[in-house]
Parts: C-alpha cells; sequence; structure tokens
C-alpha cells in the first residue's frame, strides 16, 4: 500500500514537472497507443487530451513520414540511433521542426515509452536570421575548420573588402592566401584562440588580393554544430579609425602647439582654483615663474576676488561663461584688466574637476574705449554734419537711428523722429521690399555690399538715384543686430552718365559701321580699340581678339616697324600724318589711304595715337585705268602722224627692189640683198599698220561679222603650225553675231595669237574658246562689264605666266618685255588689242599664274541682225500670248522684239511681283521667266506663286548663268526649256514653240 502510494506520488510528481516544460512530452505503451501527453504539446499540435488518448503516437507525423518514424523510434528503443528528427505535425497540418529522443520506463505499474519532442522552430529561425547576418553583416564574417583552419564559409562583405571570389577562398588557408601581414601577429592570436577558446579585439594587418593594406580589429570563438567544430571569426575593418586616430594624435600635438604658442593667456585650473598649467604667454602676462605660479591659486591674483566669485561659481557648476571683465595684479603690482573666457574641464563622467581660462589684457583698449567715449559727440557732430546719408536698422529692417542729413531726405526734422519706424512709412514705400531684400541680404550672409545703385522716391515724389552701401552691425560678442547703411545722392551723375554712354553708343556705332580700318593705341603701340574691319582685316575676326596685341603680334616684320616708326614720328612732332601705303587685308596686299594722329589727355600729354585707313584699291587701279586710256589717246594721235610720214616714206622703199631686179642678171649677189630689204619694208608695213589701228579709232565701216569665221580665218592664214605647238579650238555652234570691222578685229586676235606664241616659244598648247555669255556687272582687272549680252573670245596659252608687277603695263604702247637675246617687238600689239576691243564697245580681262600659263577674255557686245538673210519658213511662229520678265530694260526690248516678229502677242514687266499682279487679272498662255532679278524674287519663286494663282501655268525660264540649283527646282515644278542668255531669233522661237505644244496633265 505504502510502495502504491509512492508510486502515486512520484507519478504526480512528474506530471507536475512535464507540465513544467516547453519542450513537447508524450508518454505511450510499448505498442505505440498515448497513455499522457503535457500541456505543451497539446497547445503547440493543437490537439485535446481526449483527442490525443485515442491517438497512436506514430499519428503526431505527418502521414508521408509515420512509416520512417516507427522505424526510427525501434532503432532508438535499440539504441542504434540517438534521436529522430522528423518533424510532428499540428492538427490544422503545419509541420513543426523537432528533434524527438526516447527512452523506457514504467507509467501507472505498465512498461511504457517517455519521449521528449524537442521544437526546433525558434532554433531554425535562430539559424536563419544567422545566416543572414552572416551573409549581409557589414564586418568580414569567415567560419573555418578546426583543426586545419580551412575556409568553409564567408560573407560577402568579407568577399567585397578583400577583392576575391567565393571560390578562390572556400577550402583555403589564411596563409595559403598570405591573408596576414604579420605571421607573427597571427601567431600569437592562434595561441591565444588554443589557450582560452576565443579572441577579442586583436588588431592585425591583412592583405587585399590587389596587395592594398588593411588594419583589422579580429574577434572569434570556437563553435560546435552537428558533431564538428568551427572557428567563427570577425573582422572589423578599422582602417578609416587607425588613419582618424593618427590625425587626432596629430591634432592633439597641433592644439598643444597652439596652446604654448598662442599669444592669448591660457590657464588651467583644479576644482580647488590652484593653478595646474599656463602657456607662456600666461606667465608673461602676470609676471610670474612657472614654478612660482603652479604654487598659486586665482584669490593670490584677483584684484576683486568679490567680484569674480559668482563667476567661479557658475563655472564650478558646468556653465560656460564668455566675455566677462576682471582686474588682476600682477607680480609688480600692476592692476590689469582682462575679457576672460573660461569653461569647466569635466571628467568621463561629466563631473567638474576643474577650469579653463583664456584671458586677453584688454587695458589698454579699456583706455581707448574711454577715448572713444569722449570723441562721441565729436563724431556725432561730424556725422550729422557730413553729405553722406547714414542709418543704422535692427534684424527686422526697423531704423533705430540716422544722421540728420538722412532724417532730412525722409522728411523728418530731426533723427529721433524715425525710431521705431520701417521703410514701408517712408515717402520710398514703393522700394521698401527692395531695400528690405538688401538688408536680408546682408545680415543672414554677413557680408558687405558696397557701391550698388538704387532708386527713391523723395517725399516730394522725384525719382533719385542713390550709390549704397551696407555692412552688418554687430553686437559686442560679434553677433549680427542689424545693418549699417551709407548712401550718396548720385541722380545727376547718373544723368551725366547716362548721356555719355549715349554719346559713346552713337561713336561706337559710326566706327563699327565705318567700312574703313578705325584703331585706338597707346605709347607702346598696344591696341587699346579696334573696330570689326580692322579686326577682319588682319585676320582676327573679332576686336576683342586685337585688343593688346602689337603691330608686331599682327604684321610682318618689315611693315609693322613702318607703322612703329609713323607712331612715332606722329606722338613726336604732335601733329598728323597722311600717307598712302600698301597694307595686307585678310592676307591680300590693298593700297590704303591712312589717316594718324596723336591722342592727348586733359593735360596735354600725348597718351597714344588713333588712325583711320580706308581702302583705296579700287580708286588707284581706277587712276591707272585713266592714266592709261589718255596714255593710249596720246599714242594714237602721234601714231596716226607718224603712220601718214611713214606710208610717203615707204613707198619707195616697197617699190624699188622690184625695179631693180628687173636691172640684175640671174644669179647675182644682190638678189639676197633686195629680198632683205623688201622682207624689212613689208615688217615697217606691218607696224606701220599697227600705228593706224591706233590711230584710226572707230574709223571704220561697221558689218555683222561671226568671231567664230574670224577666228577659222585667222588659223587658215596662221598655218601651218610648228609640230611642237598645238592649237585647240571649242568654238560655240550657236555662237551670237556681233558688230564690227573684220580685219580690226582680225589684227587684234592675230596679236593675242602671236603674243602668246611668243610666251611658249613655239612649244606648247594654244587653247581658243568662243561662247555666249551673259554678264551681270562684273568687275575684271581692267574695269567693270555692265550686265549685257556678250560673245566672248578666250586664247589661253600654257606658257610661264606674266610677272604680278608688268601685269598692269601690258596694255600700255610701245612696251614689251623682249630683250635684246629675244626678236624684239615693237610693243604695240597688246596695245592696239585693247584699241580694237574698246572701239567694238567690248571688254578685255586677263587670268594669268607664274608656271601656269595666261588666258586673255574679251568680251563684245552681241547684236541679233543676221550676216545674211535666213528663211523665215525656218522659224515656228505663233499667235498665243506670252508675258515676258526681265529686270533688264535692254532685255525686255529684245524679247518683245524677237517674240513679236514671230507674231505672239506679247506683254513685258520689269519683276516677279508685277507678273503675278498682272497674272491675278488675266491669264497669259506662257511666262518667259529670268531666273536672276536681285531686287525682287527670282523666277522660281515667281513661277511657284503662278502656280498657285493658275496651276497649268506653262513657262520657261532664261538666265545668263549655267543650269543653276534654282533653275532645276523651277523644272521640278513644272516649267520647261531652259535657255541661256545671250539668244537669237531662232533659239528663243523654238524654245517658245516647244512649250507651248508640250501637253500637261492634270491629276484630278
Amino acid at each position: 500500500m505504502r510502495e502504491t502510494e509512492c508510486q502515486h506520488q512520484s507519478e504526480a510528481n512528474f506530471r507536475t514537472f512535464f507540465e513544467t516544460l516547453d519542450d513537447m512530452i508524450v508518454v505511450a505503451t510499448e505498442t505505440g497507443r498515448i497513455l499522457f501527453t503535457n500541456k505543451a504539446l497539446e497547445r503547440k499540435l493543437e490537439y485535446s487530451s481526449a483527442e490525443l488518448a485515442e491517438m497512436h503516437v506514430l499519428d503526431l507525423h505527418p502521414e508521408n513520414l509515420r512509416k520512417e518514424a516507427g522505424e526510427i523510434m525501434e532503432a532508438m528503443i535499440q539504441g542504434r540511433q540517438t534521436h529522430c528528427p522528423l518533424p510532428v505535425s499540428t492538427k490544422s497540418g503545419k509541420l513543426i521542426p523537432v528533434e524527438t529522443r526516447v527512452s523506457r520506463g514504467r507509467w501507472n505499474g505498465e512498461d511504457c515509452i517517455f519521449g521528449v519532442c524537442k521544437d526546433l522552430s525558434v532554433e531554425q529561425e535562430a539559424k536563419q536570421r544567422f545566416e543572414r547576418l552572416f551573409r549581409h553583416n557589414p564586418a568580414l564574417m569567415a567560419v573555418s575548420s578546426l583543426p586545419d583552419r580551412r575556409f568553409v564559409d564567408i560573407n560577402n562583405t568579407f568577399l567585397k573588402t578583400l577583392g576575391y571570389t567565393r571560390e578562390e577562398v572556400i577550402g583555403k588557408t589564411n596563409q595559403e592566401l598570405a591573408l596576414f601581414v604579420d605571421p607573427k601577429h597571427h601567431a600569437v592570436a592562434a595561441r591565444a584562440l588554443q589557450s582560452d577558446g576565443r579572441i577579442s579585439d586583436v588588431e592585425m594587418q591583412v592583405r587585399r588580393r590587389d596587395g592594398v593594406i588593411l588594419d583589422g580589429l579580429f574577434s572569434g570563438d570556437i563553435i560546435s554544430t552537428q558533431g564538428h567544430q568551427y572557428f567563427l571569426t570577425i573582422m572589423i575593418d578599422i582602417t578609416e579609425r587607425k588613419e582618424i586616430e593618427s590625425k587626432l594624435r596629430a591634432q592633439s600635438e597641433r592644439f598643444r602647439g597652439m596652446f604654448d604658442e598662442s599669444v592669448a593667456a591660457i590657464y588651467i585650473f583644479d576644482n580647488e582654483k590652484n593653478f595646474v598649467d599656463s602657456n607662456q604667454a600666461g606667465l608673461d602676462l602676470l609676471g610670474y615663474s612657472r614654478e612660482e605660479l603652479l604654487s598659486m591659486s586665482i584669490p593670490d591674483v584677483d584684484a576683486n576676488p568679490v567680484v569674480v566669485l559668482p563667476a567661479h561659481k557658475q563655472l564650478l557648476a558646468g556653465d560656460r561663461l564668455i566675455n566677462y571683465e576682471h582686474q588682476l595684479v600682477r607680480k609688480d603690482g600692476t592692476i590689469i584688466t582682462v575679457l576672460n573666457n573660461s569653461r569647466p574641464l569635466t571628467d568621463s563622467r561629466g563631473a567638474v574637476v576643474g577650469l579653463q581660462s583664456t584671458l586677453v589684457d584688454v587695458t589698454e583698449r579699456k583706455a581707448a574705449e574711454e577715448a572713444l567715449r569722449e570723441s562721441r559727440e565729436v563724431l556725432h557732430a561730424v556725422l550729422n554734419a557730413i553729405p553722406i546719408r547714414v542709418f543704422w536698422k535692427d534684424r527686422d529692417s526697423v531704423y533705430l537711428g540716422c544722421n540728420t542729413p538722412f532724417a532730412h531726405d525722409a522728411g523728418f526734422e530731426r533723427p529721433e523722429d524715425l525710431l521705431g519706424k520701417d521703410d514701408y512709412a517712408m515717402s520710398w514705400h514703393d522700394q521698401a521690399e527692395l531695400y528690405r531684400a538688401d538688408d536680408r541680404a546682408v545680415i543672414e550672409s554677413g557680408e558687405i555690399r558696397l557701391l550698388f545703385e538704387e532708386p527713391q522716391t523723395t517725399p516730394s515724389g522725384e525719382q533719385i538715384h542713390l550709390l549704397t552701401s551696407k555692412v552688418p552691425l554687430r553686437d559686442a560678442a560679434g553677433g549680427i543686430v542689424g545693418v549699417l547703411g551709407i548712401y550718396q545722392d548720385i541722380t545727376d551723375r547718373t544723368r551725366a552718365e547716362k548721356g555719355l554712354e549715349l554719346r559713346e553708343s552713337y561713336l561706337r556705332s559710326i566706327i563699327e559701321n565705318q567700312p574703313g580700318l578705325v584703331w585706338l593705341k597707346d605709347t607702346e603701340g598696344r591696341f587699346l580699340d579696334v573696330n570689326k574691319s580692322f579686326a577682319v582685316s588682319c585676320g582676327k575676326g573679332d576686336p576683342q581678339n586685337v585688343i593688346g596685341l602689337r603691330d608686331m603680334d599682327i604684321w610682318p616684320k618689315e611693315l609693322a616697324e613702318k607703322y612703329r616708326s609713323d607712331d612715332s614720328e606722329v606722338m613726336k612732332t604732335g601733329t598728323g600724318k597722311i600717307v598712302e601705303e600698301l597694307v595686307q587685308d585678310q592676307g591680300e596686299n590693298k593700297w590704303f589711304e591712312t589717316f594718324k594722329t596723336p591722342v592727348v589727355d586733359e593735360h596735354g600729354r600725348i597718351i597714344g595715337t588713333t588712325g583711320y585707313a580706308r581702302d583705296i584699291t579700287e580708286t588707284k587701279r581706277l587712276r591707272e585705268l585713266e592714266s592709261r586710256a589718255q596714255r593710249l589717246e596720246t599714242a594714237g594721235q602721234i601714231a596716226g602722224q607718224v603712220a601718214h610720214d611713214f606710208n610717203n616714206m615707204l613707198a619707195p622703199i616697197m617699190a624699188y627692189p622690184e625695179l631693180i631686179r628687173e636691172q640684175l642678171p640671174r644669179g647675182d649677189p644682190g638678189h639676197e640683198y633686195l629680198e632683205a630689204i623688201e622682207e624689212s619694208a613689208r615688217k615697217i608695213a606691218d607696224m606701220n599698220q599697227q600705228l593706224l589701228t591706233l590711230s584710226r579709232r572707230g574709223h571704220y565701216t561697221q558689218e555683222v561679222l561671226n568671231l567664230n569665221a574670224v577666228i577659222q580665218q585667222i588659223l587658215r592664214d596662221l598655218a601651218p603650225w610648228p609640230a611642237s605647238l598645238i592649237v585647240e579650238t571649242k568654238l560655240a555652234a550657236d555662237l551670237m553675231n556681233i558688230k564690227g570691222g573684220s580685219s580690226q578685229l582680225h589684227r587684234a586676235l592675230v596679236n593675242l595669237i602671236a603674243n602668246a606664241r611668243d610666251a611658249m616659244q613655239d612649244i606648247g598648247r594654244i587653247t581658243i574658246t568662243t561662247e555666249n555669255h551673259y554678264i551681270d556687272d562684273t568687275t575684271i582687272a581692267y574695269g567693270r562689264i555692265p550686265r549685257g549680252e556678250y560673245a566672248k573670245i578666250t586664247i589661253a596659252d600654257s606658257g610661264g605666266g606674266i610677272p604680278e608687277d608688268i601685269v598692269q603695263k601690258i596694255f600700255d604702247p610701245f612696251f614689251t618685255t623682249k630683250t635684246a637675246n629675244k626678236k624684239r617687238g615693237s610693243g604695240l600689239g597688246l596695245s592696239v588689242v585693247s584699241a580694237v576691243v574698246k572701239d567694238h564697245g567690248g571688254f578685255i580681262d586677263l587670268k594669268t599664274a607664274m608656271g601656269e600659263g595666261t588666258a586673255f577674255h574679251i568680251y563684245i557686245p552681241i547684236t541679233r541682225d543676221s550676216a545674211t538673210e535666213k528663211a523665215v519658213d525656218d522659224i515656228p511662229t505663233g499667235t498665243e500670248s506670252i508675258l515676258a520678265v526681265d529686270d533688264d530694260e535692254t532685255q525686255r526690248e529684245v524679247s518683245n522684239r524677237l517674240l513679236t516678229t514671230l507674231g505672239y502677242k506679247v506683254t513685258v514687266c520689269d519683276s516677279g511681283a508685277t507678273a503675278i499682279e498682272m497674272l491675278a487679272n488675266r491669264p497669259f498662255d506662257l511666262l518667259v521667266l529670268d531666273m536672276i532679278m536681285p531686287n525682287d524674287i527670282d523666277g522660281t519663286e515667281t513661277f511657284r506663286q503662278a502656280l498657285e494663282i493658275r496651276p497649268n501655268q506653262k513657262a520657261i525660264i532664261v538666265s545668263g548663268f549655267s543650269e543653276s540649283d534654282r533653275v532645276i527646282e523651277a523644272r521640278h515644278l513644272g516649267a520647261g526649256t531652259f535657255v541661256k542668255k545671250p539668244f537669237d531669233r531662232k533659239i528663243i522661237a523654238l524654245a517658245v514653240r516647244q512649250e507651248l505644244d508640250r501637253q500637261v496633265t492634270v491629276l484630278a
């Protein structure tokens, strides 16, 4: 009975004990029927005790694991396995990870099985948290196996910091990776690990993969899991901290240096007010040696201890005191006034252990302040007497004071009347926000604003201009408490400056728009200002690129020295100078007329030079052309008289050789002399003919000629040609006719061809070209060709070219380059060419380059008269209406006459705009449009606008130029044939008829 009671008591005790455990307890029969479960199991698996009493112990596992659980349970009972790792399942089907252990025992007097299920949920969560903590920890973490110390895991920070990949580290030792800079330090840490099982806060250096050395703070523990031991190492990268510590040590040394070298007296006291330390300035201030002072306390040097006692109490209580004044007694008995800044010194717990005081001797300053106070009345009187307005405001821009002139500007009698007012209460309330913004900028930035302009409205309503300066207003502690300002009324000055700016703007505009070059230099020859034309002329583009340069920096040395010499002469004589000089303008030599004058200041001193240069190249060229024309005219008059006398004297020379030959026997040597006389006579006769050509200017019969025929006759006359000379012709088949004298033109062209042959010495190529050419007012080397239609002849050779220095002389009478060792010429050949071309209303131009040959271009006005009448039936005609548009009056007359003779109803106008107006009022079957009309819309735009009015409009385009992009654009719009000026009756007839007969398809 006693034994049964004891057994029941023991079971009751077990029940009570089981209920206190958080582990799940189950007691079951050897067949597996559940006898008892504790509350922890019922709570976690969601079953009641009654439900559990009807269950088998294997029912606590998921159904798919029960067979395996039974096998493991059998193995545990037999001692072959220590625990079961399979999870258990709640009533709702949730799996709980557990570690189950079983043992045999007795319950209620029968054999049974005791099972303890340890809930591993928390451990697994902890393991997951550890995994996350391990992987993403900002410290370097590594796990290595023991005892071989090979890495089995490392976190991301380890890899990122040391620059390795996981594959490079796992399975390696730190020795293999050479991680530790000093193996000795690592050996010490290893011994500590062996003796203590852990290391803590050990500093060691490691080496990154790229060789960079890092400082690390290491800690580590030995951990056990699944029967194995591992070493968990944590390293905190303290490289930056070590650098900071090094800097702090250096800073501490600097602070000590600052303490010792400070010009202010610095003292350290303990909490008993005894001197503990002092810098040299502190010793000098009181006059004691260090040994003497460190044996003293504060009361020993205070002149009035009662005054400083409250301050000491406040400091010892932990408060800081700034800028409080008191007096001290020096060793020599002198009383000095000091400005004291003190702070309490505390230990790590915050307890006050002493004081630090920084003292500045303000004895002299106090005396100065006293003197300042005495002078304030004088200063006040000065402020009120000066014409400058002075004012000061608080941080809210409320007036704290001003001088009397400022008060009067504001409309008040006395400065006191402004106190407490702001700018909104003044006559300048419209500018109040502007003034307050200035105040805020100065107060918030602490910076001074000087000499800025702003407007103000006076009490009378007048707008004036102020020149204002504002500075921060500070208190004794240096804090900004407001703003101090001054201003001057600069209204009159501003108006004067604006007038000057306007005049300067006018002057600048005049200078910049001058076509000539304008400059200003100082006495050293540096450019102070130039206009745009000057900058472009010297190749600098922008005037700013010239400022500060000298002539030597711009022009060739010889030219620069000449300019500098001219400047020196002007400054030395004090008078201006005018010169004509050759200047490089954009790399091209041009003649300029230059005016240079000295520049003087208000005292009459010469401070530089200014100049103006205008391009007179064209003027000089025209002068030369006029001079040449006069020389040619004079030469012609003389030549006529000489030629007349020559003819009389030449007659017997030409006639007598033939008579003499008849009287000489055959074979007589005199025949050779006679032939030489005849040859010379022929040459004289030819020269005489040149003179006659010069003398009979314009006095010959004008006939309709075709230059192609003249050229072909010349080539027949001059044949045969030497084998070394190639003569090439490119004669336009549709060359227009001209009016002139055939013999004169024949002589002029022969002279040009002879000139080309002489230039090449009959070795090379002569190319003769003819073409119809329309000119739109073009400047050439020897004048200007007006707008018109011309027959153009070009005679080009492949000779050595004409030197630049004689190009302007080649048409002068009797000028020749043929020397004694050459076949000497008369010097009349090109003079005759020039005279003949001018007599035909034509023009001559040339292009030449040394080593590349010479080309002469002759332009003769065309005529539409025919040399021989042609059958009218060969030319198509019509009766349609045509509108001819051309800005040239002559061309309009030609078009009107030609088209009218062809039977068309012709209307002409002088611009595209007029044509559009006419087309809006009535239709025309065809438009004949000039392409180039400089003062109006061109032919393409006229046709475009015409199509907007009449979509089926037909048109042809005429132009003196080649088929340009604009002509092509017009043809894409629908224009028909392109006709090149000059044209004859047949060409225009065919083009008009072709376009009128062209079928036009209109797309719906």
